[in-house]
């Protein structure tokens, strides 16, 4: 057995069709702010749109990029199944402590996030899992009832009596009894886990889940949360207005300028909602003030 390649940080960015300028985008903003020793792994969801040829392109030219690829298009439905695949990846090829999972509608936009995820684990060795949790970025505490519901009926009596009851059954027993509270989660836009926790569900086979007696519609955000509460971890809040990520479900928290001023360092829903607008962000997109930062920033760097 050959010796795992040792480094700072892991990066997992589930791909599906029609995404790929958003995903160049996100994957530009991950190569020009983790200056640390890396691997970007980019999960393709069998896309038959030219995204896995560009991806493939891209891949050739940056050794940090590793490209896996669906052998079936999973779509949300089994968006847990991509993501199970290259976390057993990243620990199967590499030592490396932490992994950030990013959306394609989410970018980095500071730098030192790395060292911000390490200090935060050494301070919460109990965290297996952390982003935004309780509390969002307006300060409002998250509401999780919708998947609590959705939970509450898929684990129903009836389900089961059909034969439709959810595979999860079992580590959703073992989450409750260690104090997880149904649909409690960290949101998927973009969030941590440690490695500890990543090995630990790889033994206990949830990084295993099957398509078929899946039988659920469970979100991956709640499906990896509610896994490693019942790997024996906690859920921990690492983002605003405590923690460098400003994250949002339905829209980019505030205007691009407000965010990068008050040094947040990954953001999320950059297309959505009505701060991502030319109208409030000086006649821009926010997207483009992010890329526009970037550029800045990295002429500043040359130039120093």
């Amino acid at each position: 057995m050959s010796e795992l390649k040792e480094i700072d940080l892991g990066v997992v960015i589930p791909v599906g069709p029609d995404s790929i300028a958003e995903v160049l985008d996100t994957l530009d903003s991950v190569d020009h702010y983790l200056l640390c020793r890396k691997c970007v792994v980019v999960v393709d969801d069998c896309t038959d749109d030219g995204t896995y040829d560009v991806l493939s392109q891209r891949q050739q030219s940056h050794p940090d990029l590793v490209v896996l690829r669906n052998q079936r298009r999973n779509g949300l439905q089994f968006l847990s199944h991509s993501l199970a695949a290259a976390y057993r990846y990243l620990v199967a090829n590499y030592r490396v402590q932490t992994v950030l999972k990013l959306d394609t509608d989410a970018l980095l936009t500071g730098y030192g996030l790395e060292k911000d995820a390490r200090d935060f684990m050494l301070r919460n060795p109990d965290v297996g899992i952390f982003g935004l949790h309780s509390v969002n970025a307006d300060l409002s505490v998250k509401d999780y009832r919708m998947h609590t519901q959705q939970i509450q009926f898929e684990l129903s009596f009836r389900r089961r009596l059909r034969g439709y009851g959810p595979w999860y059954r079992h580590i959703a027993k073992k989450a409750v009894e260690n104090g997880w509270g149904l649909g409690d989660n960290i949101f998927g836009g973009a969030y941590f886990l440690t490695t500890r926790n990543i090995r630990k569900m790889e033994e206990l086979g949830y990084l295993d889940p099957p398509y078929k007696g899946w039988n659920s519609s469970m979100q991956e955000d709640v499906y990896f949360s509610m896994c490693t509460v019942a790997a024996g971890f906690q859920m921990g809040q690492f983002a605003a207005p405590c923690g460098p990520l400003a994250l949002d479900w339905r829209e980019l928290p505030r205007p691009a300028a407000e965010l990068l001023a008050d040094g947040y360092k990954v953001v999320h829903s950059v297309d959505k909602g009505s701060n991502t607008t030319p109208e409030r962000n000086g006649g821009l997109t926010a997207r483009d003030v992010f890329r526009h930062h970037r550029l800045h920033s990295q002429l500043t760097h040359a130039s120093a």
